[in-house]
């Protein structure tokens, strides 16, 4: 490989800026100086694939290509120094993950795979949630993005028991058709912690906003329903069960 000695690499930090993308970043004291950019790859033959060897004025920062969390260095002649990106959802945290999935039935032609990703397993009031899905058009098995969908809404309902029928469904008036930004849809599916429906990802994921008002206020079951509005189709629908203490 190819490098400069003079280079003398001060920082490197590799951010994500997408799902699919990240940014490598370095300063040296010889900008002019080549160096060695590499990603970690067990199948390559020393761990490490070069993804560059170049000056750090014409590379610096540089865009690559990201798949999951990766790991990335740089090599100036003496030093090796690496840093790790990962895309994250938000500013969401899990401790404990508690896994659901359920078809919804209807007469779209869509099929729907969801997961609910919880901080608490056993689900306590005021606690917010992550919902994420999996959306595929089954005649053309293209997953649906945000170019497709003219609005996104979402409501909570608290699910009681009727005394001579069935399930009470009763829609709580400060999540009544709320609307969710139609960047919770990306581009393609990515695979994230909490995922486990198979080894392909959700392409719809969402924090409801709970600063101004909260989710879940009292003890009880609940649905969560999202609802996709398409031009010229039927809208699709997925939902999400919540049971709360």
């Amino acid at each position: 490989r190819r490098v400069d000695y003079s280079a003398v690499v001060e920082t490197f930090a590799a951010t994500a800026t997408g799902p699919t993308t990240a940014t490598l970043a370095w300063s040296a004291t010889d900008a002019t100086a080549r160096v060695c950019v590499e990603r970690e790859n067990a199948a390559a033959p020393n761990g490490w694939e070069v993804v560059a060897i170049t000056p750090t004025e014409d590379a610096s920062p540089l865009e690559v290509a990201l798949s999951g969390k990766e790991r990335f260095r740089i090599f100036d002649g003496f030093d090796f120094l690496s840093d790790e990106a990962c895309f994250s959802v938000k500013s969401f945290y899990v401790y404990k993950i508690s896994s659901t999935q359920r078809e919804v039935a209807s007469y779209s032609l869509y099929s729907r795979k969801t997961q609910m990703v919880r901080a608490n397993i056993e689900g306590s009031r005021n606690e917010n949630v992550l919902l994420l899905a999996q959306i595929k058009n089954l005649l053309t098995g293209e997953y649906l993005i945000k170019a497709n969908v003219e609005s996104i809404v979402a409501s909570v309902y608290k699910i009681e028991k009727g005394v001579q029928s069935g399930d009470v469904w009763t829609e709580q008036e400060d999540w009544k058709g709320s609307e969710v930004p139609l960047d919770s849809l990306l581009e393609s599916p990515i695979m994230i912690e909490g995922w486990t429906n198979d080894e392909v990802g959700a392409n719809f994921v969402w924090t409801p906003n709970t600063m101004e008002k909260k989710l879940f206020t009292e003890g009880g079951k609940y649905v969560i329903q999202v609802t996709f509005n398409l031009p010229n189709e039927n809208p699709i629908v997925i939902s999400f069960n919540a049971s709360v203490k």
